[in-house]
C-alpha cells in the first residue's frame, strides 16, 4: 500500500484512480473470482467459465504485469490504450525471443 493512498487500489505505485476490464478464461477464473482486487469490483461469469474483472488501479505498470501474469488466459478489455501498450510490449518480447 502507498502512503497517502486508500488501500481499495490495485497495485502499489502511486498515480491518477483508473478502471481496468479484463477477462480470464475458465483456467484462471476461480483463482480471480476468489480474491479481492479493489473495493468496488466487479465480476461478469460468461457462459463458456470464464470471468471479466472490472477494477480500480492507480499503477497502469501494475495492471500489465498483472494481465501478462496470466498469459494466454487474460486478455485486458479496457483502458484501451493500455491494451494497446501490451501489445507493443508483446512484439518487443517476440522479437527478443
Amino acid at each position: 500500500m502507498c502512503i497517502g493512498l486508500p488501500s481499495h487500489y490495485f497495485g502499489i505505485i502511486e498515480g491518477d484512480p483508473f478502471k481496468a476490464r479484463v477477462a480470464f478464461k475458465h483456467s484462471a477464473a476461480k483463482y480471480v473470482s476468489e480474491r479481492n482486487w479493489s473495493d468496488g469490483q466487479q465480476l461478469e461469469y460468461q457462459p463458456d467459465g470464464g470471468v471479466i474483472l472490472e477494477f480500480t488501479s492507480t499503477s497502469e505498470e501494475e495492471v500489465i504485469s498483472f494481465v501478462l501474469s496470466f498469459g494466454t488466459n487474460a486478455t485486458l478489455l479496457e483502458p484501451k490504450y493500455l491494451a494497446e501498450e501490451i501489445k507493443k510490449q508483446l512484439n518487443i518480447m517476440a522479437a527478443t525471443y
